[in-house]
């Protein structure tokens, strides 16, 4: 969030679809400003090891993200949740 306050987080499926949370998974985003940061991390794995002893890296995305897009300070998106809430965010990214 762009005042230093709680960050909300969201994962997209295949079609880019995507539901944020805060405080825990889909509960929304709190309303403000927020800087945006978009990265690939890949899949989640079924296996409840992975991560434990071993740490592969994500397969190659099907679509090159740019790198500027990782940190929200040079990304330049940004989005704005009223106090009424919202319901679509739509972000694009060249």
């Amino acid at each position: 969030m762009a005042d230093g306050k709680r960050p909300a987080v969201g994962t997209s499926d295949s079609t880019g679809t995507f539901v944020l949370g805060t405080n825990k998974e889909k509960d929304g985003a709190e309303p403000g400003e927020y800087r945006v940061a978009i990265t690939y991390v890949g899949p989640p794995s079924t296996d409840p090891n992975q991560g434990i002893n071993e740490f592969a890296p994500p397969p190659t995305p099907k679509v090159k993200i740019p790198t500027k897009y990782g940190d929200p300070k040079k990304s330049g998106l940004s989005v704005t949740i009223p106090k009424n809430g919202n319901s679509t965010i739509s972000l694009e990214i060249q």
